[in-house]
């Protein structure tokens, strides 16, 4: 699924809401990839609320994996 937001929002929440992003860096040691977040705005406030959205809709279910009774472990 795609993440979407409304059309009119500002820069800034543009902004905020990317202010963190996934790069690979390798470990000099052995040369294994790992994975490390590096800001890239100043203020993530906006970022901090959508995630805790998302956990507040999982939590009651409006979204996340269904599990069928059959298909548990």
């Amino acid at each position: 699924r795609i993440w979407t937001h409304a059309h009119d929002v500002g820069d800034n929440y543009i902004n905020q809401l990317n202010s963190w992003k996934q790069v690979a860096k390798q470990n000099p040691k052995d040369g294994s990839v790992y994975y490390d977040f590096i800001r890239t705005y100043r203020h993530d406030h906006i970022y901090d609320c959508e995630k805790m959205q998302v956990v507040c809709a999982a939590m009651v279910g409006l979204i996340g994996m269904d599990v069928r009774a059959d298909e548990e472990n």
